[in-house]
């Protein structure tokens, strides 16, 4: 295996920063295989040796053997003030643990990857209110904007955020939504919804300026809960279509914090009966059925002659790529297949497969955006007690009346203030 030491004297590009990840799986190798190109420092660091050894011959990048949770691994590969940590092991306790520890020595900018929806929104608060750049990858939450963009919803929710009984919503439209083309004053939400803020191009202004909605605008709007649904099956003909889902219970809670009324009209169908149970305290008003996700009757009586959107999700590829090809036979025309292992995606023009999701592909492409692009989109944060100024750089505040307000200095939220942004 590539001595560390030897090839930071040899290698090392001095002008460059190094990104140290944690983790030699499908994300973590193709990761470190995309910014190699990119020309910088890389260091991928795993617990197996000899797997190390053969990845060494096959590609370009220097490795280190050791425990991700050892000071001294970390300190071997040099981390500090300069360096950039990803942990994308597939432990979420681990990942979670290496930006802690990563900030501790000095870390400014880091990142980890979550599995877990409840284990994201456990440490989401914490890591937020760390100094530096530290983010929290939420998979799931990526993986609900693919399934946006790949089916043909055309329009993304970036969040939704409650107060008393109101709910606000940030809204992406998509080329192809009919609302593009509509004039702003047009869009009519009901007496109980209004629109409190338009964002076209990072330009923030109201309902009533003469603006005709373009595809990538951003609508923040304001809907009383009791009109959620109704606004939900007039904009985005979502919560009435027939849904079927094969695995998926991590991806579940995901959509559902996303889409609130997704489980409507909603047949998952798990193997596990474990995982069922899991999936019926999650997704209340959605049939979960026990069996096997190829098996056609099951299909059947899940109801996929009728099915308008096919979400094949289960842990193993070769399932999803069947049960997507059987619900194509069927006539669904909306399949979204999730793929874990990067290689299988090199079959799907052979298998007329369009709707793929390859989570190392989603993972890594959102890495380099935000490591070497420096894009973020829009993101909010719930506060759970006060911004210090670092966070604070760069974010909005909307109110209850709708009027916009750069933050500045620490501030605390009140029971008006309803949603805190970030441009980027």
């Amino acid at each position: 295996m590539k001595q560390i030491i030897r090839h930071f004297k040899t290698q090392r590009k001095d002008n460059k920063n190094q990104i140290v990840i944690f983790g030699a799986n499908d994300i973590g190798i193709h990761l470190a295989q995309t910014l190699e190109r990119e020309d910088q420092n890389i260091i991928l660091i795993d617990e197996k040796e000899e797997f190390l050894r053969e990845l060494d011959e096959k590609i370009d990048v220097l490795t280190l053997a050791g425990n991700p949770l050892a000071l001294e691994t970390l300190k071997e590969a040099g981390v500090g003030k300069k360096t950039k940590l990803i942990a994308v092991t597939d432990s979420d306790n681990i990942n979670l643990l290496l930006l802690f520890l990563g900030q501790s020595l000095g870390v400014k900018e880091s990142y980890a990857l979550i599995w877990n929806q409840e284990c994201y929104q456990s440490f989401f608060p914490q890591v937020s209110r760390l100094k530096g750049k530290h983010y929290l990858i939420n998979l799931w939450e990526l993986v609900v904007q693919e399934i946006e963009q790949k089916s043909k919803l055309k329009l993304q929710i970036l969040f939704i955020n409650e107060v008393r009984g109101t709910l606000v919503l940030a809204i992406r439209f998509l080329a192809g939504h009919p609302l593009i083309g509509q004039e702003i004053n047009q869009i009519k939400l009901g007496n109980r919804g209004r629109i409190l803020k338009v964002i076209n191009n990072g330009i923030f202004f109201d309902k009533e300026k003469n603006h005709r909605i373009e595809s990538e605008d951003f609508l923040i709007i304001e809907i009383e809960r009791s009109e959620q649904e109704r606004v939900m099956r007039r904009w985005f003909a979502f919560g009435g279509l027939h849904k079927v889902m094969v695995g998926g219970e991590g991806l579940i809670q995901a959509l559902k914090s996303h889409w609130p009324n997704f489980s409507k009209s909603m047949v998952c169908i798990e193997k596990d009966l474990i995982k069922c149970q899991q999936m019926l305290k999650i997704a209340d008003h959605a049939l979960i059925l026990h069996g096997d996700g190829l098996d056609i009757s099951l299909l059947k009586e899940a109801g996929i002659e009728k099915t308008s959107i096919f979400i094949a999700a289960s842990h193993k590829d070769e399932i999803n790529l069947l049960s997507s090809l059987l619900a194509k036979s069927f006539g669904v025309k909306d399949v979204i297949t999730i793929l874990r292992k990067r290689q299988h995606t090199g079959m799907l023009k052979r298998l007329k497969l369009e709707g793929i999701i390859s989570i190392p592909q989603l993972v890594v492409k959102h890495l380099i955006d935000r490591i070497i692009f420096k894009k973020s989109g829009i993101f909010s944060i719930k506060l759970v007690a006060q911004i210090d100024n670092d966070l604070a750089e760069g974010l909005y505040l909307v109110n209850r009346k709708g009027i916009l307000t750069p933050l500045t200095k620490c501030h605390e939220q009140k029971d008006n203030e309803i949603i805190i942004l970030r441009l980027e």
